[in-house]
C-alpha cells in the first residue's frame, strides 16, 4: 500500500484525532472529488469510521457530523505499520544475507589461490630446524653406538662355542650359590676370563 493511500489517510487523520467532522477531514487529507464521494459512501456504510446519523450521506453537506475512528481502524493502521517493519526488516536481512554470501565467495576464491600460490613456490626452512635436525641425528647416532657397544659385550665368538658347552657342564657341578655369587654382574667377556683364571688355578692345584 503506497503512504498517498486514500484509506491509508484517513487512518492516519483518525486515529490521531479524536473527534472530527467531514470537512475537517476533507481539508486535512485534500481528496479529490471521486474520492470525496468514495469516502462518504464508505464512511456512510460505516465500512470505515463511526458515526450516529443514519442519514450520513444526504445530510453530510449541510450538517456537521461528528466522526471517529473505530477500534478496527487503529488495528488496521497498526497492522499496516507492522507490514511496513517486516518487510523493512526483511530488505535488511536480504542485504547482510547477500553481503555474507559475497565475502563467502571472496574468501573462497583467496584461499584457493593462496594454496595455488605456496604449492609453486619453494619451501623455506628457518636456519634454526636445520639445527634441530642436526643434533637429533648426531643424539641417534650416539645412541646407535651405545647400543652395538653393549650389544657386543654379549656377543659370543664362535671359537667360545665348545667352551660355552664345557662351562654348562662345570657349572652343573658347583654350587647354585657360589656360581651366582662369582659371576653376578660381569659382561661376558669378563665372565669368560674368569673362568679360564679359575680353571688355570685348578690345574695348577692338581697334584
Amino acid at each position: 500500500m503506497k503512504e498517498d493511500n486514500l484509506i491509508l489517510r484517513v487512518l492516519k487523520f483518525a486515529t490521531a484525532k479524536g473527534e472530527f467532522t467531514f470537512s475537517e477531514l476533507c481539508d486535512e487529507i485534500s481528496p479529490d472529488d471521486v474520492e470525496k464521494e468514495q469516502l462518504k459512501l464508505q464512511i456512510h456504510y460505516k465500512d470505515i469510521l463511526c458515526h450516529n446519523n443514519d442519514n450520513f450521506i444526504h445530510q453530510v453537506d449541510t450538517k456537521e457530523i461528528k466522526l471517529f475512528a473505530k477500534v478496527e481502524d487503529h488495528f488496521r493502521l497498526l497492522k499496516y505499520q507492522e507490514l511496513k517493519e517486516a518487510r523493512k526488516s526483511s530488505a535488511l536481512a536480504t542485504t547482510f544475507a547477500s553481503a555474507a554470501l559475497v565475502v563467502s565467495i571472496v574468501a573462497t576464491v583467496c584461499s584457493i589461490f593462496f594454496s595455488y600460490s605456496t604449492q609453486k613456490s619453494d619451501i623455506n626452512i628457518p636456519d634454526k630446524l636445520y639445527s634441530v635436525l642436526a643434533n637429533a641425528s648426531k643424539n641417534d647416532d650416539k645412541r646407535n653406538k651405545d647400543l652395538l657397544k653393549k650389544i657386543g659385550e654379549y656377543s659370543v665368538n664362535k671359537n667360545d662355542i665348545a667352551l660355552i658347552k664345557e662351562i654348562v657342564n662345570q657349572l652343573s657341578k658347583i654350587e647354585a650359590n657360589t656360581s651366582i655369587q662369582s659371576f653376578q654382574g660381569t659382561s661376558w667377556n669378563d665372565f669368560l676370563f674368569n673362568y679360564r683364571e679359575r680353571e688355570k688355578i685348578n690345574i695348577q692345584s692338581e697334584p
